[in-house]
């Protein structure tokens, strides 16, 4: 058996295609999903929560009612803290060598935070509910896996 020319090739695209173009909406999906393919390679590690059990073992103070997570990636450390409530202020600090930008991303929209000179940071009047943070810090971005505040 021979191989298909590329004209004979290209008559079978046709056939199956036909003229009708892909709609927009499949596209859209099929770029998304092709986007998702190295979302774990891109996510920071999550190195402390200070929800897990072995984080909580012989805590006596109220520090404990505050919730603690850091994360790195690359060259970039995040660590950031909230007291559970209806109501939260996030704040945090972003060690890296030149950090420029913050955001707190939410179902219902996306939130920058100014950084002082220490690269610390707050969300004052965050709700409750899914949220994940973005840093910018030169040529370097920290992304972070989706949290409940």
């Amino acid at each position: 058996m021979t191989e298909p020319t590329d004209d004979e090739l290209e008559a079978l695209v046709a056939a199956v295609i036909g003229d009708s173009p892909v709609p927009s909406a499949q596209t859209e999906f099929a770029i998304e999903a092709f986007s998702l393919a190295r979302l774990d390679e891109e996510l920071a590690d999550l190195v402390f929560d200070s929800t897990s059990e072995s984080a909580l073992a012989g805590v006596r103070s109220n520090e404990a009612d505050r919730i603690h997570h850091s994360y790195v990636q690359g060259r970039i450390t995040l660590d950031i803290e909230w007291e559970p409530g209806p109501i939260v202020t996030l704040s945090g600090q972003i060690d890296a060598e030149s950090p420029q930008e913050v955001i707190l991303r939410r179902p219902d929209g996306d939130r920058s935070a100014d950084l002082n000179e220490f690269g610390e940071f707050s969300f004052p009047q965050a709700l409750r509910g899914p949220a994940r943070i973005t840093c910018i810090a030169g040529d370097q971005r920290l992304e972070t896996d989706w949290f409940m505040l």
